[in-house]
């Protein structure tokens, strides 16, 4: 008798221990993201080029954004709330980002034009890839203390 006690104890204590771990497994991201093909080394160049180039104009513009919303965070964080400055403010933070997508946009249509089909599909993969697997842009960093 005790060693049926002690045997449904340990399993009990197993299922236990084992069921966050189990549960934690089952409740990962199942999505399997295809791995792209490769392109030949003469499009791999054209698409790393391009991709720097936009990286480093998109930076640009990333850091501007960076700036106009520590701006917006210390108007929003101010004793005295002026809503027109807030608005206008956020307005060219949108245009800003509107800056971003429209090279991205004009970059990858550039490549995509100088691509066969199945270049453009190993090119999509890795969008797709980058897209889940980066954070495009980082948080803001906190705004100045108010004054």
């Amino acid at each position: 008798m005790k060693k049926n006690i002690l045997l449904l104890t340990t399993a009990i204590t197993a299922l236990l221990l084992a069921g966050p771990a189990v549960y934690a497994q089952e409740a990962a991201p199942t999505a399997v993201v295809a791995t792209p093909g490769k392109l030949p080394d003469a499009k791999e160049k054209i698409y790393k080029d391009a991709l720097d180039q936009l990286h480093a104009k998109n930076k640009v513009i990333y850091s501007q954004i960076d700036k106009l919303q520590q701006e917006a965070s210390a108007i929003m964080t101010a004793d005295k709330f002026d809503k027109a400055a807030f608005l206008a403010k956020n307005a060219d933070i949108e245009k800003a980002y509107a800056q971003v997508h429209t090279n991205t946009a004009e970059t990858v249509a550039s490549v995509a034009a100088q691509f066969t089909a199945d270049e453009r599909r190993i090119m999509e993969a890795r969008h797709q890839n980058h897209r889940t697997s980066v954070q495009i842009h980082p948080p803001v960093a906190a705004a100045p203390a108010a004054k």
